[in-house]
This record gives C-alpha cells, sequence and structure tokens, in this order.
C-alpha cells in the first residue's frame, strides 16, 4: 500500500488535475464473483475527501443483462469544489459471461471548470474478437474509425475488475495484457499484492491490490498509476481505491456503502 501520502491543499492546479485524471480513467464497476445470471445489482459507493471535505463520490455498480455483465461508474464533483469545476463523467462496459471479454464500452464525458474548457463527448466502442478490430464513434460528429488490436484487447474498465467478474483468474499470469481506450493500445503488466487495508465498513480485512500504471491522454500522455484493493474472499468486493500522478500527488477514494437491488 502506498506509505507516506501527501496532503495538498485545495488549489486550482490541485483541482483541475485531479478531476481531468479522473476523466482519463476508465474505471470499471464492480461485480461480485457470483454464478452468470445470478448477480443482483449491486452498487458501491466511494467518497473522496480533501481537508474534511468531500471532492468527489464515484458510484460503481454491476449488474447482468442478457449475455453480458453490465459494469457503470459514475463520477461526480461534490462540496465546495463543483461550482469551481463541475465532473458529471459516466462509463459503461458490456463484458460477454461466455470469456470475460469485452464488447462494447461507452464513454459520455461532461466537465466544465472555471480554469479549463468544457469538455462533452460520447464515444461509444465496440470490439470484435473474431476480427481483432474495434469501432470508434464519436455520437456529436458522427466521426467513425476502426483499428486493428491484438486478440483478447480490453477496455479499461473491463481490465481493471476482471478479478471480480472471473472466478478463475488467475493474475499472476497477466503479464502482457493489452488495453485499448479509443485512442491507443498499451501492453500492462498488473502489480498484484496482498495486504491488510482498514476500512470504514469492516476494519482491518485481507485484501488483494491490482494496480496498473497508464499513459493518460488526458495528461499529455504523463505516466499515472491506479490501485484497486478488493475483499480476499468469494465476494471480490472493492474496497478502496487510490490514484496518482505528477502533479497531482496522491488521492484515496473509501468505499462508504453497499447496496444490492
Amino acid at each position: 500500500m502506498p506509505s507516506n501520502v501527501r496532503r495538498f491543499p485545495i488549489g486550482k492546479g490541485w483541482v483541475l488535475g485531479v478531476f481531468i485524471f479522473l476523466a482519463g480513467l476508465v474505471f470499471a464497476t464492480p461485480a461480485s464473483c457470483l454464478e452468470a445470471g445470478d448477480r443482483p445489482r449491486i452498487l458501491f459507493e466511494f467518497e473522496a475527501r480533501r481537508m474534511g471535505f468531500s471532492v468527489m463520490v464515484i458510484s460503481l455498480s454491476v449488474e447482468s443483462t442478457g449475455p453480458f455483465h453490465l459494469l457503470t461508474v459514475d463520477f461526480t464533483s461534490t462540496g465546495l469544489i463543483r461550482p469551481f469545476f463541475r465532473v458529471d463523467n459516466r462509463f459503461r462496459s458490456f463484458v460477454q459471461k461466455d470469456g470475460y471479454t469485452p464488447k462494447r464500452y461507452e464513454k459520455l464525458i461532461d466537465q466544465q471548470g472555471l480554469f479549463s474548457k468544457k469538455l462533452s463527448y460520447n464515444d461509444i466502442l465496440t470490439f470484435d474478437p473474431e476480427t481483432s478490430t474495434v469501432r470508434t464513434e464519436r455520437i456529436e460528429t458522427q466521426a467513425v474509425k476502426t483499428e486493428s488490436v491484438p486478440f483478447g484487447t480490453f477496455d479499461p474498465l473491463s481490465l481493471l475488475f476482471k478479478y471480480m467478474l472471473d472466478p478463475g483468474i488467475i493474475l499472476e499470469n497477466m503479464p502482457g495484457v493489452h488495453v485499448y481506450d479509443g485512442y491507443h493500445t498499451r501492453s500492462l503488466t498488473p502489480k498484484v499484492t496482498e495486504e491488510k487495508v482498514q476500512t470504514l465498513l469492516w476494519g482491518k480485512i485481507d485484501t488483494v491490490g491490482f494496480e496498473l500504471s497508464l499513459l493518460l491522454t488526458s495528461l499529455r500522455n504523463k505516466e499515472g498509476k491506479i490501485k484497486i484493493w478488493f475483499t480476499k474472499d468469494e465476494r471480490r468486493y472493492p474496497v478502496r481505491m487510490w490514484v496518482t500522478a505528477p502533479r497531482i500527488g496522491e488521492v484515496f477514494f473509501e468505499l462508504k456503502g453497499v447496496r444490492s437491488r
């Protein structure tokens, strides 16, 4: 687990950097390790705080819909930050129950701040494993492009939460996996750790940490990292998240609630 966490004052540079960083990420939403078709909709609620104030909330959900697991994540700026930087972003990934591979990935971006231009677009990525291609469509302009990708390529959400979805996964055997975000194909090697983590809901528990280094186009291809801790049991619930990037520092998101519908 990262140590020596720095505390940063809330300033326009930090605020803008954090939210651009998060908007460039593509979290996936969680799914518990139940049999396909038997999973209700599960909602996980996370919060990031600075100097005692809430600055952002993340809602992560998973549900079964036909042959797919539907992963959804909503990012919303809150509290004192929102008047200066409004963020209302949503990401969705349709992951096939047969093979746990992505079929469709959606990005709905809507954010604007006092110190940045408005960013608003809707991209839809369609994965075709038979031809090893991804079709990317921007809804506003109807621009379409198709690119070849290595076989077994993930979208960022389906990769980050594959540990939850796939009960047969052995994370240590995942070197050189590929991820496509609509811009670039990257080869990544996840870092996996086993740690005891202090949580708000269950105290100190055993977890499996899943960490990736990412090149973020929203930060001019500067490298950032994201880490998610999952419970080390059959549920594989996400309990904590951590992101870091140059000029931003470290930001933690703590799990505050879990609901089933």
